[in-house]
């Protein structure tokens, strides 16, 4: 990831600075409690049986800078940890990466399908690699919070990011699109795959 400064960050995540310099450069942002670096920023991300939230002090005390925190959190910032709130921190973590992907000077090929994506991603970024700086998607970082993760671990020394966007629910592949904005786009394939969710093979291809 490039260099953020705080001040950067909460202007693409459509938050507010609320503690903290706004000049402190951040280097790396993570979810991950459990992994946290020190310098880093916390994204207190909350979902069904979770709540980043939680772990606030944890981070503080593995060396976290600071964290992006929802709107409705009333805990209290330890010493020196900056805070940036947003309505909601999904929202934001997403608004961020669909922000600072737009910053970059790079060309992005989106990779989707019903199969066979993590082996077109790992083609294309093979061929292309051979003329350009290449990202790829690592792993299956490829739903709505892998997604902002793997464009933020791209910087501006990458010309091409090869992307991977999965879904499972209706409209989750428009809200994936609109932050990556891929300049070109491979589909693989159209098949059965989480049918279960979305009811017919005509309604996964018009996703």
């Amino acid at each position: 990831m490039n260099s953020l400064s705080l001040s950067q960050i909460d202007n693409f995540a459509g938050a507010k600075l609320e503690k903290g310099d706004g000049a402190a450069s951040i280097e790396r942002i993570s979810t991950d409690s459990r992994t946290i670096r020190k310098g880093e920023l916390f994204v207190a991300l909350r979902g069904e049986n979770f709540d980043g939230h939680k772990f606030i002090d944890d981070v503080a005390k593995a060396g976290a800078a600071g964290a992006i925190v929802d709107l409705d959190w009333k805990g209290k910032a330890p010493k020196n940890f900056a805070i940036i709130r947003g309505r909601h921190t999904l929202l934001a973590y997403q608004n961020l990466a669909a922000n600072y992907r737009k910053s970059l000077p790079i060309k992005v090929l989106g990779i989707t399908g019903s199969n066979g994506k993590t082996s077109t991603k790992d083609f294309a970024a093979s061929v292309l690699g051979r003329k350009f700086r290449v990202t790829k998607t690592q792993g299956n970082f490829n739903n709505h919070v892998g997604l902002p993760r793997t464009i933020l671990e791209a910087n501006s020394d990458h010309e091409i990011g090869v992307w991977e966007l999965g879904m499972n629910h209706p409209g989750e592949i428009a809200a994936l699109a609109k932050i990556a904005a891929p300049n070109a786009a491979i589909v693989t394939n159209v098949g059965v795959a989480h049918i279960e969710f979305m009811g017919s093979r005509e309604a996964i291809a018009k996703e």
